[in-house]
């Protein structure tokens, strides 16, 4: 795995030079801004009413069946796995349960907290 940021950069088509990409980008984005501003009286599903903006909800398209066919195929890979049994492994992992404290920022009664948190359910 070779390369620098010379290389990923020249991959990416982006110049090396930080203040020419950020300028780049605001460019872009005031452009945007700009084609949003002058077509949002045009576009029938925004309205703007006493400052507060509210989008008309978007039609449902159909799920062509290359998609359907996709997400059963990858839904047959993936393991099933419940969510406190997924969450204990992360925990093993990281360590991540052990950063929660008691609600009265003293120390739990039980012990084994992180296995109570991670085995609770909503």
């Amino acid at each position: 795995m070779g390369g620098g940021t010379a290389s990923y950069c020249r991959t990416l088509g982006l110049s090396t030079d930080a203040t020419a990409e950020v300028t780049r980008l605001a460019q872009l984005l005031d452009a945007a801004y700009r084609d949003t501003a002058a077509n949002l009286p045009k576009n029938a599903a925004v309205k703007v009413d006493e400052g507060e903006l509210s989008l008309s909800a978007l039609d449902k398209l159909e799920e062509p069946v290359s998609l359907i066919a996709l997400k059963a195929a990858i839904a047959a890979r993936l393991p099933r796995v419940d969510l406190p049994e997924l969450l204990l492994e992360m925990h093993a992992r990281t360590g991540f349960a052990g950063r929660f404290t008691h609600a009265s920022e003293g120390g739990a009664r039980a012990g084994d907290v992180a296995t109570s948190i991670c085995a609770a359910r909503a």
